[in-house]
C-alpha cells in the first residue's frame, strides 16, 4: 500500500461531501469530529472541514496538515471501504494532542483494525 496520499483517497465531489455530511454516523472529541459512511470501494477517502472561526490562515493550514499526515501514517491500519470527513472546531490543543484524538476517533468509530497502536482515551 502506497504511504502517500493519493488524489483519488480525497474526497472532492460535492455530492459525496453531503451525503457523508447528511450521514448520522459520527463520533466526536472536544475540538474534533469525525463523520463517516461507507462509500462501495476498495479504498478510504478523506476530507478536512474546520468551523469558520478557526484563527488565521497559518493555524487552519497547520491544522490540516496534521490531519492529513495522521491520517496517511494511519491509512495502512484502517479499514478500507469508508468516507471519512474531520470536523475541526478551534481550541487549545496541541498538535500531538490532536493525533492522539483522532486515533483514538478512529477507533471509537469501529474503523481502525484491532491491532493498530494503543492510545488515551478522549474525555
Amino acid at each position: 500500500m502506497r504511504r502517500s496520499l493519493t488524489k483519488r483517497e480525497r474526497i472532492s465531489n460535492r455530492t459525496d461531501l453531503k451525503r457523508v455530511f447528511g450521514s448520522p454516523t459520527q463520533v466526536s472529541c472536544p475540538g474534533t469530529k469525525l463523520k463517516y459512511l461507507a462509500n462501495g470501494l476498495r479504498w478510504s477517502r478523506l476530507a478536512i472541514s474546520l468551523s469558520r472561526k478557526f484563527g488565521n490562515a497559518v493555524q487552519r493550514n497547520y491544522a490540516k496538515r496534521v490531519v492529513r499526515e495522521t491520517y496517511r501514517n494511519l491509512k495502512g491500519d484502517l479499514l478500507p471501504g469508508y468516507d471519512v470527513v474531520v470536523i475541526l472546531y478551534p481550541s487549545a490543543t496541541e498538535s500531538a494532542r490532536r493525533r492522539t484524538d483522532l486515533l483514538n476517533l478512529f477507533r471509537k468509530a469501529g474503523l481502525l483494525a484491532p491491532g493498530a497502536s494503543e492510545a488515551r482515551e478522549c474525555r
